[in-house]
């Protein structure tokens, strides 16, 4: 989530920090004021797109060693050092009475049991096994067979990972029934960019305005109880997996000519920032709706986005000077300066 994006020559690719910052913008909406309506739009594809973005950037490295080394960095090292701070914050605020509970939740990343930044551990497990899939099919020379093998594999896992969840209930260490779930995506990112130019018949306007429609279709026509499809359950999750493919080539398209404009330069500030709003920006969100309560506003659906808005510029500031101060908690080398 917060290596560097870069391309064949190293260069970072700026549309793929706007899509992340797009995505971590639905992400606080989301957050600001679940309901129906908002969550039932839009709800499904910004979670699936964020692991299409670590796939896209997925590169096996040299070895197992080099690989998991740069996993933690990336991952696990900002997962413990804004989680220990998000728990410390909590605790401060509600009573240090939890506080063992919490770290122990910390430490285990159990689903919805005290997981701080949970989203870190779940795309470190997916990581990890998209490189056992990967060393493991790499032997077939034909690269269409192998890139249909590792999505099928991913499927079956993402059946598993859906049968744990939603039907035995069972809650892993680490989310591993969620990145199994999610692996799907993370391979979609890494064959898509593998073959950017037959995936390029996606980003034709005609196809996109298709696939949007459909979209859209599906907002509108299904019934009640799919309107928030959840990991959890068993009959929203079909929803889920069929409305995130067809927002993956909307999303791309649109993150594409967002590129140049102001728009585009706001969100890729969001996305190379993406973890320190996803780790405090619950509690600007607290800010805002206290402020709201204190001037008697009831709760709408406009004041979401009015939330957002005020996180990224209650929060730019103390993005840019925490990501200076402290490079290593949110996965960033610090730059050696050349004598």
């Amino acid at each position: 989530m917060s290596e560097e994006i870069t391309n064949d020559n190293k260069k970072r690719l700026q549309w793929l920090d706007i899509m992340k910052g797009l995505l971590i913008f639905f992400v606080m909406v989301d957050h600001s004021l679940p309901g129906p309506m908002t969550e039932r739009f839009y709800s499904p594809f910004f979670l699936a797109m964020f692991f299409w973005v670590g796939g896209y950037t997925f590169y096996l490295k040299d070895s197992f060693k080099t690989f998991i080394i740069s996993k933690i960095q990336h991952l696990v090292i900002p997962l413990f050092v804004l989680g220990g701070m998000r728990v410390i914050i909590i605790c401060i605020m509600v009573g240090f009475g939890s506080l063992p509970e919490r770290l122990l939740g910390l430490v285990l990343q159990r689903c919805l049991v005290n997981d701080e930044m949970w989203f870190l551990s779940c795309l470190f497990v997916a990581e990890l096994t998209m490189y056992f899939l990967l060393k493991f099919l790499n032997r077939i020379k034909e690269e269409k067979k192998r890139y249909c093998l590792l999505l099928l594999s991913e499927l079956l896992l993402m059946v598993i990972g859906c049968v744990i969840t939603g039907c035995l209930r069972v809650k892993l260490i680490w989310e591993i029934e969620t990145a199994f779930i999610m692996v799907f995506y993370t391979g979609c990112g890494y064959v898509w960019r593998r073959s950017e130019k037959k995936a390029a018949v996606f980003l034709k306007l005609p196809v996109v305005l298709a696939f949007l429609a459909a979209y859209v279709a599906l907002w509108f026509f299904i019934r009640e109880s799919l309107y928030k499809p959840r990991l959890s359950d068993i009959e929203g999750f079909p929803m889920f997996f069929l409305k995130s493919l067809l927002m993956m080539p909307v999303i791309i398209y649109v993150t594409r000519k967002l590129e140049g404009s102001l728009v585009g330069r706001v969100s890729a500030f969001l996305g190379v920032n993406t973890l320190f709003f996803f780790a405090f920006g619950g509690f600007g969100r607290e800010l805002f709706y206290m402020i709201m309560a204190k001037l008697g506003m009831d709760s709408a659906p406009w004041q979401a986005f009015a939330c957002a808005v005020f996180i990224l510029c209650l929060m730019s500031g103390p993005a840019v000077l925490f990501k200076k101060l402290c490079p290593f908690a949110v996965g960033v080398k610090r730059k050696k300066i050349k004598n």
